[in-house]
């Protein structure tokens, strides 16, 4: 499947169909110079920083809105260590994701 990605919210939304048993085996995520959301698939973290001004302004960001959303998914929706992982992250300006995250997001 093959999705914009703008803030977060198309790219989580097709994690989230996955996960409740659509059939989606690959997930591809477009992005512009600000590589925010390709760097949490690829290497599994982001780190704030400057913003690039593009063409596409949705995706002119460095933290994705959505990106909350995911790890309260990953921590099995328990709201106190994705608010603790949120604070740690506005004050350091980085996150790093488990291993294999989006594989396990993948699986029904």
């Amino acid at each position: 499947m093959a999705v914009p990605s703008g803030n977060f919210g198309n790219a989580l939304s097709a994690l989230i169909a996955a996960k409740m048993g659509v059939p989606i085996r690959h997930l591809i995520v477009a992005t512009n110079a600000n590589d925010a959301l390709s760097r949490i698939f690829t290497e599994g973290k982001t780190t704030r920083g400057p913003v690039r001004q593009t063409l596409s302004p949705a995706m002119d960001i460095q933290i994705p809105s959505n990106l909350e959303r995911l790890l309260f998914l990953l921590n099995g929706c328990d709201a106190t260590k994705t608010a603790a992982q949120m604070a740690d992250m506005a004050e350091s300006g980085h996150l790093a994701l488990p291993q294999n995250w989006a594989d396990d997001l993948l699986q029904p």
